[in-house]
């Protein structure tokens, strides 16, 4: 449900853009290796809260999930005042 086919084909569009990737992947080796192979993304690893995120530089949320249960990760990206771009 993480849609990386989805990140992957964003940043191939968008090469003058990077990508901080935050989260334990769960993906296949596949689908690692493509995002490991784009230069503008960035896979930055586990954290314990988004609080715990860097602010600085960070222009919006890019949220590809493709099904959101209560959707707290976009209430708290909205907290912290960043634009989510998502799906409608």
């Amino acid at each position: 449900d993480k849609r990386p086919d989805l990140l992957a084909a964003i940043a191939r569009a968008m090469p003058d853009f990077e990508f901080e990737v935050y989260g334990d992947p769960a993906l296949s080796e596949p689908e690692l290796a493509e995002l490991k192979s784009l230069s503008n993304i960035k896979l930055r690893g586990a954290y314990k809260s988004i609080d715990a995120l860097p602010r600085e530089g960070i222009g919006a949320y890019l949220h590809t999930t493709k099904h959101e249960g209560g959707a707290i990760t976009l209430k708290e990206a909205g907290a912290r005042g960043l634009p989510v771009i998502g799906p409608a």
